[in-house]
């Protein structure tokens, strides 16, 4: 009896740790995403600057990919590879293709990046004197267990004197979801 009350007590901690850790796990794809949507935008800043000669660059928003959220509610999405589907979207000043950004695996949860600051409230504060057109924003939403509540994750960042900064931490809201 008091075996089988153990073993009951240690099976409902593992399953909590494995639950926590998957939903860790996956929580990482949204976070390395960003870096690497963080790291397109201080590359395509310095490309269109030098096209621009020095003047104030950063490409207008992308689509959201997938472009409804239902695909990625609870499951994996694959994004679409051909001409003028998700991450091949926009041309050299918009989106994606300005960004020079691609996601070629399955993801759990919706990208997009958007001139303006984000969606969601995160701990960047900008200075004063850098007007919204120059904020941007990298963000990803997600449901991993597809109960309705979502996770988000941003990154926040603004091109001022032809230097890109952005946050040093990745912001969230309701990221165990």
């Amino acid at each position: 009896m008091i075996a089988a009350s153990i073993v009951a007590v240690l099976s409902a901690l593992a399953t909590y740790g494995v639950r926590r850790y998957l939903v860790f796990a996956k929580s990482a794809e949204a976070k390395q995403t960003i870096g690497g949507i963080a790291r397109a935008v201080v590359m395509s800043v310095d490309r269109l600057q030098e096209r621009n000669q020095g003047g104030q660059a950063l490409c207008a928003s992308s689509t959201t990919v997938p472009d409804a959220f239902w695909p990625v509610r609870g499951t994996r999405y694959v994004p679409k590879r051909n001409e003028g589907a998700d991450y091949n979207t926009g041309s050299t000043t918009e989106g994606w293709r300005c960004l020079g950004f691609q996601v070629t695996q399955p993801q759990y949860y919706q990208y997009r990046y958007r001139v303006n600051g984000s969606p969601i409230p995160v701990s960047g504060r900008f200075p004063s004197d850098v007007p919204l057109e120059h904020r941007w924003a990298a963000y990803a939403r997600g449901d991993l267990d597809g109960d309705g509540r979502d996770a988000w994750f941003a990154l926040e960042g603004y091109v001022k004197n032809g230097q890109t900064v952005f946050a040093s931490k990745i912001g969230a809201q309701d990221p165990d979801e």
